[in-house]
């Protein structure tokens, strides 16, 4: 959650005998960079940049010394999302560079044990003439927010996996494919990364829906219970 909102011990909403526990929740970031100096722990030199707050290289710049700690983050974006024009250039220029230097461009892995994985190539066997209804994710793993989502993702596809035979959660790498017109067809579209939609097949005809809520486990779970008569706290799998 917003840092403001943490406390020193966290429950886990899916498993209440899993604890999270917060041991700086109330240092301030003076109080960090006090005790980092006077203990002379090593830091990333970066720091000495003008990045008081870092992610990945698509979303951080650096920042005036008295602006908040985490503005040089997303910038023009929501928090927890990447724009798609913007981040897919930055990825086109890091791959001529990395050619042009002559090193391996590493693609970072997101786990999800229980997705399935869509693509172009099968997206409408997956996703659009599916028996069952789609939690489906565009996502980029460069994106700093993608990352983020990605245990959130995997804990919710593990929760919902007893309910297979009534719900897929799939993924969709946004950078390696664009959405095929199908898709566009029935309304998707993504113009930040990541975006989730419910597909559901119960009709005759298939409903799209955009979740726009918080990228947390609870606020996804419990806009899927509201869209679904099957989702419910009893019936996933903890």
């Amino acid at each position: 959650g917003e840092r403001e909102k943490l406390t020193i011990v966290e429950v886990d909403n899916l498993d209440n005998r899993r604890f999270k526990i917060n041991p700086l929740v109330e240092w301030t970031y003076d109080d960090v960079w006090s005790y980092i100096r006077k203990h002379k722990i090593p830091y990333n030199p970066l720091h000495d940049r003008g990045y008081k707050s870092i992610g990945d290289v698509m979303t951080t710049v650096p920042i005036d010394p008295n602006a908040d700690e985490r503005s040089g983050r997303f910038v023009g974006l929501n928090k927890t999302e990447c724009g798609m024009h913007s981040h897919l250039e930055k990825i086109h220029k890091m791959k001529e560079e990395a050619e042009k230097n002559n090193y391996e461009f590493i693609t970072p892995t997101l786990e999800c044990t229980y997705c399935k994985e869509a693509d172009a190539t099968n997206f409408d066997e997956i996703v659009l003439n599916a028996k069952r209804d789609i939690l489906l994710e565009f996502y980029s793993p460069y994106c700093s927010g993608c990352q983020e989502m990605a245990p959130i993702y995997d804990k919710i596809a593990f929760a919902l996996h007893s309910l297979y035979e009534k719900i897929t959660v799939v993924r969709f790498d946004i950078t390696e494919n664009e959405i095929p017109q199908s898709g566009k067809d029935v309304g998707m579209k993504v113009e930040v990364t990541p975006s989730l939609y419910l597909v559901q097949h119960s009709t005759p005809s298939i409903e799209v829906a955009l979740f726009e809520g918080g990228h947390d486990f609870g606020s996804i779970m419990e806009w899927l219970e509201l869209k679904t008569s099957y989702i419910t706290p009893s019936a996933i799998q903890a």
